[in-house]
């Protein structure tokens, strides 16, 4: 590494992410959800209880786009946090990778066990499932946001980035 120049495998090393981070901002109170929905996001509890269903390593096919090209649909999430800060709710998600949409969907899930139109349990459910018929639809992107990988400790590389401390 003292010459500037890092060799294949180093290369290798550095691309294999430990984790990566996704943060999605729901304002608080009505919500839109599709297309004419209006929901009430109140049930912090049941979506954490939810959320818990989808920790560890699992076949996330329920939650991955058609359009997904990814080798395997199996992932290790590692985190999910849901929390209420002011007038906005934040959802946190770490994992070893994500699949195409895999968040947005999983969102939907969410979203549907927090306004009480899905019950908890009905994440394990979708999961099992490994079918997207299963899952609720699709969540927007608006307020999702990548907010970087973190990279193995020897490469001091920060494990976070200043840019969205903002964020609430």
């Amino acid at each position: 590494m003292g010459n500037g120049w890092y060799s294949v495998e180093q290369v290798a090393d550095l691309l294999d992410l430990h984790v990566r981070t996704v943060r999605g901002y729901i304002r608080d109170g009505k919500l839109k959800v599709g297309l004419d929905l209006q929901a009430d996001l109140r049930r912090l509890g049941v979506m954490r209880e939810a959320a818990a269903a989808l920790i560890g390593e699992h076949d996330f096919t329920s939650f991955r786009a058609s359009a997904c090209q990814a080798h395997s649909p199996v992932k290790d999430l590692r985190r999910i946090e849901i929390v209420r800060r002011g007038a906005y709710w934040r959802f946190e998600f770490e994992a070893s990778a994500f699949l195409h949409h895999m968040i947005r969907n999983i969102m939907g899930c969410l979203i549907a066990v927090g306004t009480g139109n899905r019950p908890p349990h009905w994440m394990a459910e979708v999961l099992a499932a490994r079918s997207r018929d299963a899952a609720a639809p699709t969540f927007s992107p608006d307020g999702l946001y990548f907010l970087g990988p973190v990279y193995d400790a020897s490469w001091n590389i920060p494990d976070r980035t200043p840019a969205f401390d903002w964020l609430p």
